[in-house]
């Protein structure tokens, strides 16, 4: 009898430590599977029945207003390889009642592999003197904060007079009860008529998306376990922002650019057609001495021009991913420059100092344009040269 309850008591806690190695493992895998997830999910507050706040005159609603915001910020980040998903990507409800909204945008974060998210909202107050954004976080997570304080700092980069700062907040149903990083960003009070005359402008709007898209990529660059492909070893990243006038002005920038470029160095380009990748690589060339005409290599896919250094001259338009046998990569190492259109095609192959740049064709027909890379140096050199076109 005895030794029939050894045996038993033995298999027992045979099992029981099989069990917990098996549990050990799940949290190892869950945990590896969180670092390496890559998804920012964009909450815009409100939408469908359910309006939010509006402006005094009603021109400027809140669920539109964060809608813009949020499709803007989903652009940049999508430019810098980060996969995006918006809990609504037109004016609608996500359910037919208040609560069940709610409940459905914390299960799309919540089920998700999101690495993090933001909700965005604009505030009002019965004080109409009151104005500026605000970031709001639960205090469950340190991340939280973390994050909150970076967006919070690059958003008052835009209104210098916005002394507010990160807050914790209860009573906030989404971000008290998303177990992933996150906070609530109010842009500002539509309560307030100067904001209000700067929401009505799609320039502000872009500002304030550009400023959010900066405080996250800040907040990443602090957590190295979170950093997109095109940014594997937690290199911070630097900015600087171009408005561009007119066609001239953009060759003379490709023009200035040069001055500063040294071998190896690598242009990602991003942006529609027609705004204005192929004229600054154009300038680019003269300043490097090449005669030879520069035009897109859409169909050849890459040109190779002689100047000062060799110009590499790609367009991978027509390349669906980054699995190509055409090996481009081994252009990036040549003592030469690099400048790939359409680069987010390729943008496994790209090394971790490229340059990237986001065209965008404003209304007004300015282009601006976006500079963002780990090169710390060239950043800093182009705010010296490129002056009189910061926005």
């Amino acid at each position: 009898m005895n030794k029939i309850m050894k045996k038993s008591a033995i298999l027992f806690l045979t099992f029981l430590t099989f069990i917990l190695i098996i549990y050990s493992l799940c949290s190892v895998i869950k945990i590896v599977y969180a670092k390496n997830s890559n998804v920012i999910y964009i909450d815009p507050g409100h939408g469908g029945f359910d309006g939010g706040a509006s402006s005094k005159d009603k021109e400027v609603i809140e669920k539109d207003l964060v809608l813009d915001i949020s499709l803007k910020l989903e652009f940049y980040l999508e430019q810098m390889g980060y996969k995006t998903l918006l809990t609504r990507d037109k004016d609608t409800a996500l359910a037919h009642t208040k609560k069940e909204d709610m409940h459905k945008r914390l299960k799309l974060i919540n089920d998700n592999n999101t690495l993090l998210y933001v909700s965005i909202h604009a505030n009002s107050y019965p004080d109409k003197r009151v104005r500026g954004s605000q970031c709001f976080y639960d205090n469950s997570l340190e991340e939280n904060k973390l994050l909150a304080s970076y967006i919070s700092e690059m958003l008052k980069t835009i209104n210098p007079y916005n002394n507010r700062k990160e807050k914790s907040i209860t009573g906030k149903y989404l971000i008290n009860n998303s177990d992933k990083v996150g906070c609530l960003i109010e842009v500002g009070f539509l309560s307030n008529q100067e904001e209000v005359s700067l929401f009505k402008t799609k320039n502000y709007q872009e500002k304030l998306a550009y400023g959010i898209f900066l405080g996250i990529l800040k907040y990443l660059g602090h957590n190295g376990d979170s950093m997109s492909r095109n940014n594997k070893n937690n290199l911070q990243l630097n900015s600087v922002r171009l408005a561009i006038p007119t066609p001239t002005d953009m060759e003379r920038l490709g023009w200035l650019i040069e001055s500063i470029c040294y071998p190896k160095i690598v242009f990602a380009m991003n942006g529609n057609l027609g705004a204005g990748k192929t004229t600054l690589t154009k300038g680019l060339g003269k300043a490097l001495g090449i005669k030879r005409t520069i035009n897109s290599p859409t169909f050849t896919i890459m040109k190779v021009y002689e100047g000062k250094m060799p110009l590499y001259h790609l367009d991978v338009y027509r390349i669906e991913n980054s699995d190509t046998d055409f090996e481009l990569e081994e252009y990036f190492d040549l003592d030469g420059i690099s400048v790939v259109e359409w680069a987010d095609n390729i943008k496994d192959l790209l090394p971790e100092n490229t340059i990237y740049l986001t065209f965008t064709i404003l209304e007004d027909g300015v282009r601006r344009v976006d500079f963002v890379s780990s090169d710390t140096e060239f950043i800093d050199k182009l705010n010296n040269i490129a002056g009189e076109y910061i926005c």
